[in-house]
This record gives structure tokens, C-alpha cells and sequence, in this order.
């Protein structure tokens, strides 16, 4: 287990606590993450990150504190979070866009891989400008944790 995941169960059980429930999902399946696989690869010709595909066996994508991961698919029950495949082909309706894989987002950030950079990237969540870049999908999950407050 490495320390995002460590954190995620801390923070859920500190939810479930307070109020009764926590903010993780069920865990996607394997089928589902093997068709997410599939999705991702014929659509946008894009292998998914590993750390990404482990959290999914945690929990299907969630929403806690203004921060969302997007799941294997569309989650509405109660709130709403995208699946990754049905957000990426929203924002591929601007071809400026075509560059980003996004993972999440916060309101004032979202989680990409650069395609054309090769890295993955913090960028704003409107203007999607640059904001920082990092070797590994878990580097970036923690800076927005950090950088956002989403546990402090």
C-alpha cells in the first residue's frame, strides 16, 4: 500500500466517523477497469496510468472536499463523477484539449498527462495553463492534495 492510499483510508474513515459515511466507493471491477483499458487505448490511443488503474481497485473514482478522481464510468447516486473515458471525450470537443488526459479535478485545477510532453501535469481547471509537472500520476495526486487543502 503506498502513502496515497495509506492517506485515502485515513481520511475516509475519519469521514465515516464524523458522518456516518466516507467519501470511497466501491472498487471497480476488473472487467470495468479492463474495458476503461480498451476505451482509452482505441479512442485516444492512450495507456493508463498504473497507480491511476490501482486506485480504481480501491475505489471506482471519488469526490471529497472539492477534489474529484474520475472512475471507470459515470457515477450518479446521489452526487455525480465523471467516468475518465466519457470526461476526455467531452474535452475533445476543443481541439486545444487534444494534448491533455485528464485523471480529476479540484475547482481550481485539473490532473492531466501531457501527450506531448510525456508528463503529468497540474493545470487550471478553466484556461488549462500550466501550473506545475511531475514524473508520476502519484506526485501530481499529492500536490493537489496538498496545494488544494483537500485534507488539511
Amino acid at each position: 500500500m503506498n502513502n496515497i492510499e495509506k492517506l485515502l483510508y485515513i481520511e475516509n474513515n475519519k469521514e465515516i466517523k464524523s458522518y456516518g459515511e466516507g467519501f470511497l466507493l466501491p472498487p471497480a471491477s476488473k472487467e470495468d477497469i479492463e474495458n476503461l483499458k480498451l476505451r482509452m487505448k482505441n479512442t485516444f490511443d492512450m495507456e493508463l496510468s498504473n497507480d491511476y488503474l490501482r486506485l480504481l481497485s480501491l475505489s471506482d473514482g471519488f469526490s471529497v472536499n472539492g477534489f474529484n478522481l474520475y472512475g471507470s464510468k459515470i457515477f450518479s447516486n446521489g452526487y455525480f463523477i465523471n467516468g475518465l473515458w466519457d470526461a476526455n471525450q467531452e474535452f475533445r470537443e476543443e481541439p486545444s484539449l487534444n494534448k491533455y488526459i485528464a485523471y480529476g479535478d479540484e475547482s481550481s485545477m485539473r490532473l492531466v498527462f501531457n501527450i506531448e510532453n510525456s508528463c503529468y501535469e497540474a493545470v487550471e481547471s478553466i484556461s488549462w495553463d500550466h501550473i506545475a509537472s511531475f514524473d508520476s500520476f502519484l506526485e501530481l495526486l499529492q500536490y493537489v492534495f496538498n496545494d488544494a487543502c483537500i485534507f488539511n
